[in-house]
C-alpha cells in the first residue's frame, strides 16, 4: 500500500472519529431486532448523510453516465487520463481525496442535526492493483 493510501486511510478514520455524535463504541449503540438502541435500550434514529462521490465515483453521481465509457469509476478515471495524462490524473485525484470532505464539513453536518455519516469506500484505496 502506498504512503498516500496510508495517509488517506488515517485521515478517513480520523474524520469518522471526530464525528463522535454517532460513534458506536462511545454511544454504546447496538442492534435490537430491527431497531438500533443505545446502552439504555432507547431506540436511536440515525439521521445521516452519504458522502458519495468522494471515494466512490459512479456515473450517476458524476453525471457522466451518458458519456461513452465513463459510466463507471474505472471508466471515469480513464476518461480523465485521456484528457490530462497519467501524472495530472494522479495529481487531480490526490487533491480530490484530500479536499472533498474536511473536518469543517463533518462539524457542519453535526451542527445541522446529523448523527451519522455514510462513507462509501472503493477497495482500490486500500489495496494494490490486481496486476501487482
Amino acid at each position: 500500500m502506498s504512503t498516500k493510501k496510508n495517509i488517506l486511510s488515517i485521515k478517513i478514520f480520523s474524520l469518522l472519529l471526530l464525528f463522535n455524535v454517532c460513534t458506536l463504541v462511545g454511544q454504546g449503540l447496538r442492534a435490537d431486532g430491527k431497531k438500533i438502541v443505545d446502552k439504555n435500550g432507547n431506540e436511536v434514529l440515525l439521521r445521516g448523510m452519504g458522502l458519495g462521490g468522494w471515494m466512490l465515483q459512479e456515473g450517476y453521481m458524476m453525471q457522466s453516465a451518458g458519456i461513452e465509457g465513463a459510466g463507471t469509476q474505472f471508466g471515469f478515471r480513464n476518461k480523465i487520463t485521456e484528457l490530462i495524462g497519467e501524472d495530472k490524473n494522479a495529481e487531480f485525484y490526490d487533491a480530490w481525496l484530500e479536499n472533498y470532505v474536511s473536518k469543517t464539513d463533518i462539524d457542519s453536518l453535526a451542527s445541522w442535526g446529523f448523527n451519522s455519516v455514510r462513507v462509501p469506500l472503493h477497495y482500490n484505496l486500500f489495496t494494490l492493483p490486481i496486476e501487482q
